[in-house]
């Protein structure tokens, strides 16, 4: 089942443009995949 939580679209825009952000994070050695899992 898909979790609706009480949301509001100010959130939805301030998330959008961070979204390149929160998917993946980099550092000069290194590449990491953020991934989120939920019910």
């Amino acid at each position: 089942a898909w979790y609706n939580p009480p949301c509001c679209p100010s959130n939805v825009v301030r998330f959008l443009p961070e979204i390149g952000t929160t998917i993946y994070g980099k550092t000069d050695n290194a590449i990491y995949v953020n991934q989120s899992i939920g019910r």
